[in-house]
């Protein structure tokens, strides 16, 4: 775990990390929240909906976003207050998915 203290964040200061939805990954999502949509866990449904295959739950992304924050950067001292997703593409099985911050203002 991280722990970037305020006073030595600075702006412009990127950091990134990435994350696999792996097999592990969505099995513990589906035994934890037990959201069983066709388009999530049934690949000829996804198909004949036009994607790939299955998409992976955007609650999922979040919690990778989740984790980022609250272990990579900032890290241990902080608390995230808000977000404001937008899926502009389908998350698959197998993926990785990079989170990356820039440090824009410190108030």
């Amino acid at each position: 775990m991280h722990c970037h203290r305020y006073q030595d964040i600075s702006t412009g200061q990127r950091e990134t990390f990435d994350y696999s939805i792996t097999q592990a990954v969505y099995q513990h999502f589906l035994d934890a929240f037990h959201d069983y949509s066709p388009i999530h866990v049934d690949e000829d449904y996804a198909k004949s909906c036009g994607f790939a295959g299955r998409v992976m739950h955007g609650s999922l992304l979040n919690g990778f976003l989740s984790n980022f924050i609250g272990t990579w950067f900032p890290g241990k001292f902080s608390l995230l207050l808000a977000v404001d997703l937008r899926f502009s593409q389908p998350s698959y099985l197998g993926d990785i998915i990079r989170l990356e911050t820039v440090v824009s203002q410190k108030i």
